[in-house]
């Protein structure tokens, strides 16, 4: 059982002192003088402008205050906020993992804390509440909220305690929330399962419109007309996977639900495009295709991750969860990501990460590949449409939409009309209606059919 609170600071960047943060990057970053003036004269007498929905705003100078949107002002002011929270909350730690101790989590304006117990958690918040006041900073205390995590008795206990002695900043009360929203993801209290389920549900219902636009650009006169018919993948690829997977390779506990949901999403995203309809197989859209199934995109994203955080310095927070979550025998992503390693026949990463980022992605698509194939194979309607010679499903980087369109339903035994690609509509007759050689109406035969 557990608190984890969220605190949503109140227009941060125009509030943070520029003389502040250049204070905490003298003493605790010990930049020299040239940096330090550098970053002065980057930031003083900033020009701010508002983006509304009528258009922006007129610019105006704001005094000590620093800059947004540059990577050195993200950077000094998470330096800024998370050396005063180290310093106010030092040797509190309220969370561990193995022997990892935790006292705050902190990205920018972001921060959070988990505790153990309600007393650490009213504790911090009183503590987190007091500093930032020091900084000249505020919070929304209406947007901060706090989850209660464990078994249902313990949820119960800890809300009848909460409800005698509410949480509180200051004198403003704190209010329980079930899910919360935290660095793009979605934190739910019943824990990983039904936080990715409720983020993959919010992500797919606002990207939804973006599917619809591609498709509609890929339906124009004008996109029928040129020689390749990837563009609306490519599009999606770029404009929707990107967003839908955002930080997916911390989706720890996925599930065959989850990657179903997503998987159908792609798949309909194919079949609106290329206009096929549900009796189509899934094998054929893989095959021709070409696009990455949705548990591979995840399972590669979390290989490269891990990759990533492994070559890190020991004393980074995210390489230490790793190996301590290893030592403690914690089923979390070190253990899922060698899991794959098995899978794909590589060494495991936790414990041999010598694979480059491009030898795990050639790796990943060369195993995609050979279970494509046999998933075709699998299907005798199209089994025959396997073939080693890349001509022959590449189709889509050198044809029309609209000829595509044609020549997918053909490799897929789909075209409408012919007795054998609807077996059940004609189950009673499937001879040829056009000659009388007694033979199967299938697309091969009308190529040929002499009633034709």
């Amino acid at each position: 059982e557990g608190v984890v609170s969220f605190y949503d600071m109140a227009k941060f960047f125009d509030k943070e002192s520029l003389l502040d943060c250049l204070d905490t990057l003298n003493k605790k970053a010990n930049i020299d003088a040239k940096s330090y003036r550098m970053l002065y004269k980057l930031n003083a007498n900033t020009k701010i402008s508002v983006q509304t929905s009528v258009g922006e705003s007129k610019s105006a100078p704001i005094e000590d205050s620093i800059g947004q949107g540059s990577f050195s002002a993200a950077l000094s002011s998470s330096l800024n906020i998370g050396c005063a929270v180290a310093d106010k909350l030092k040797d509190e730690c309220t969370a561990s993992i193995g022997q990892l101790e935790l006292i705050a989590l902190i990205l920018q304006d972001d921060i959070s804390k988990v505790c153990n117990t309600v007393e650490q958690a009213r504790n911090g918040s009183q503590k987190i509440d007091e500093l930032l006041k020091q900084k000249l900073l505020s919070v929304n205390y209406d947007k901060s909220k706090y989850l209660l995590l464990g078994n249902t008795k313990a949820k119960n206990r800890m809300r009848k305690e909460l409800k005698k002695w509410p949480m509180k900043m200051g004198e403003e009360i704190i209010e329980n929330s079930i899910l919360e929203k935290y660095l793009g993801d979605i934190i739910h209290e019943k824990g990983c399962k039904e936080s990715i389920t409720a983020t993959i549900n919010e992500r797919m219902r606002k990207l939804i419109p973006q599917c619809e636009d591609i498709i509609q650009i890929a339906n124009t006169p004008l996109m029928g007309g040129l020689r390749n018919s990837k563009i609306a993948f490519n599009l999606f690829e770029s404009l929707v996977i990107q967003p839908l997977l955002h930080n997916c390779a911390s989706w720890i506990g996925i599930t065959e639900k989850h990657i179903n949901e997503l998987q159908k999403f792609q798949n309909k995203f194919i079949r609106r495009v290329l206009h096929l309809p549900h009796s189509v197989t899934h094998a054929i859209l893989d095959w021709d295709v070409g696009m990455l199934p949705m548990e591979w995109r995840i399972k590669e994203r979390k290989l490269n991750f891990v990759r990533n955080i492994l070559q890190k310095n020991d004393e980074n927070i995210c390489k230490q969860t790793l190996i301590q979550e290893m030592e403690t025998g914690i089923n979390g992503l070190a253990h899922e990501c060698n899991k794959v390693c098995q899978e794909i026949d590589i060494p495991e990463i936790m414990n041999n990460n010598v694979m480059s980022k491009r030898q795990i992605k050639e790796t990943i698509k060369d195993t995609v590949t050979l279970k494509n194939k046999a998933k075709l194979l699998s299907f005798k309607k199209v089994a025959d449409r396997v073939s080693d010679d890349p001509s022959d499903n590449n189709y889509l980087g050198r044809m029309g939409l609209t000829h595509s369109r044609i020549w997918i339903r053909y490799r897929a035994r789909a075209v409408k009309g012919v007795k054998a690609n609807h077996k059940r509509s004609w189950k009673n007759n499937l001879e040829c209606r056009f000659c009388d050689n007694k033979i199967l109406e299938s697309q091969e035969h009308l190529e040929e059919c002499g009633g034709l």
